[in-house]
This record gives structure tokens, sequence and C-alpha cells, in this order.
């Protein structure tokens, strides 16, 4: 970390840390964590909290507990070992990691009362704070309605903010919204697109959801007129018209008039074949 000129607000406070000084390592790695110094610093944190903790530092060891805890991972079991007294004092200090075991803390009942009005609420505190795993649990909350209000816009909301994080699980149900209309408009290439990214990661239902979700664009595409409003629609190379980069040919232009609307709108949709010639094809380059 270059302590010199880039961040001169906390010139002492760098200092301290690289010399070894537990509460400055501690104090810098809370601003890591927390999105208050620069991100891309986010992976000192661990290592700073480890170095404070070795020399018997309290509240380091506590957050060092909260951000290694298999807990932090969507799915798996495990809970903090902290108790519920030092977890809310993390959480009331705007703690993400704090905050997130607290709700799971809430939502499963465990020494505690269930409540899962409580569980969405700090779900939304940490989710507010960046906290991805946060985000998800927030996102199942909406859908399912507990805690909260359901609402399919909100779900999609927070599975995006998730996805968009990195987490795999977040890109997976993403794309499910996408491919399924749930809270967001229909679209075969967003939904491809978060597909292949949790596949990339190794998300074996990422993967078979991506063959679903072509498999269901082509069978679209072959049966009558779709929108293209949210699709990928362009000329490839040889002039030849692709949608999410699948080969296929406009053979009508056809106008229709909305009567769904007041408004009594003329808009556009075109009908396209994916034949087993163009499929052919493509197959052979």
């Amino acid at each position: 970390m270059d302590s010199k000129n880039t961040f001169p607000q906390y010139q002492e406070l760098v200092a301290a840390a690289l010399s070894h000084e537990p509460h400055a390592c501690y104090r810098l790695a809370c601003l890591c964590l927390d999105g208050k110094f620069p991100p891309h610093h986010r992976e000192l944190a661990i290592p700073l909290l480890e170095r404070a903790a070795q020399k018997g530092h309290a509240e380091a060891r506590k957050r060092l507990l909260l951000e290694t805890s298999s807990a932090r991972q969507v799915g798996i079991g495990q809970d903090s070992s902290l108790s519920l007294e030092e977890l809310a004092e993390g959480a009331e200090r705007d703690e993400p990691g704090a905050q997130r075991l607290l709700a799971r803390r809430y939502a499963s009942g465990n020494g505690v009362r269930q409540d899962w009005g409580q569980a969405a609420r700090w779900y939304l505190r940490a989710a507010n704070n960046g906290d991805a795993p946060s985000q998800f649990a927030l996102a199942h909350c909406f859908r399912q309605g507990k805690g909260v209000a359901p609402d399919a816009a909100a779900c999609a909301y927070w599975f995006r903010q998730s996805a968009e994080q990195g987490l795999a699980d977040g890109q997976c149900n993403i794309g499910w919204c996408y491919g399924t209309a749930f809270g967001v408009p229909l679209s075969y290439a967003a939904a491809q697109h978060w597909y292949a990214l949790a596949a990339a990661q190794g998300h074996a239902l990422a993967r078979r959801n991506g063959v679903a979700v072509q498999q269901a664009f082509a069978r679209a595409f072959a049966s009558s007129a779709v929108s293209l409003e949210h699709e990928a629609f362009s000329i490839g190379s040889h002039r030849t018209v692709e949608v999410n980069q699948r080969k296929c040919c406009i053979y009508i232009k056809e106008q229709y008039r909305a009567y769904i609307s007041d408004e009594g709108k003329t808009s556009y949709r075109y009908h396209l074949c994916d034949c087993r010639t163009i499929r052919d094809m493509t197959a052979r380059g």
C-alpha cells in the first residue's frame, strides 16, 4: 500500500498499521471491509485482522470470526460462535458481517425466537452496506414473502445486486428472473448472460438452466412472432440476421395494433425462423 500522498487523510493510520500497531491494523481492516477505503484494498483486510488478533486485539478477533465464518458463503449452514449480544453490538455499529449473521439467527430461530421481520430488517441493512450474501438472502425474502410483502421487482433487484458482485447463486437466480420475466422484462439474452457467468464459476444448475433457456428461445422463435425489444438483435458478418448470436431469417414484417393499451399505439414484431438448414450450416461453421 502506498501511503504517500494517495490517501493523506489516512497517512497516520497506514503508518501505524505498517508498524504492526494492533488497533491501527483493526481500524484499517474495518475501513477496507466496509467500503470506506478504496475497494481494491479489500484483500488487505483479513491479513490486517489476523495481525491484530495475534496481538490480542479482542475486536479484531470478533471481526475476523465474522469475515472468515463459513456462514459467509450462501447455503453453508454453520453459524458464528459469537453470542447474540456480540452480533447485535456489531450490527448496530453497521458491520455488514454482523448484520448478516444476526439476520440468519432470526431467520433460523437459533438462540432467539424466529422472527422473519427482524431477519429481513437486518438483511436489508447488510444489503445496503454492500454485503452480497445478504442481498441474495433478501431477494429470497421478497420472493417468498418472508418478513416483507412479496415483491417480484424487489426480488429481481437484489438478486442482480448480488450477481453484479460476482455471487454465483445470485447470477443463476437473476438469470432465472430474466428467463421467466419474474420482476424484470423477459430477455433470453440477459438470462443466457447471467447463466454463463455463474456456470463459469462451476454452478451446475446455471449450466443446466443455460441450456434450457436456449431451447426455450428457439421454441419461441419457431412458433410465433417474438418482440425483440429486450433481445440482442444484430446483422452478422455475412449480412445475415442474428438474434442472441443465433442465425435466423426474417420472412415477414407484421404490423399490428396493441389494443390492450388505451393509446392503441402501433408497434412491430418480427417472425423469425430457426430451421434445420440454418442449424446445420451453423454446426459446420
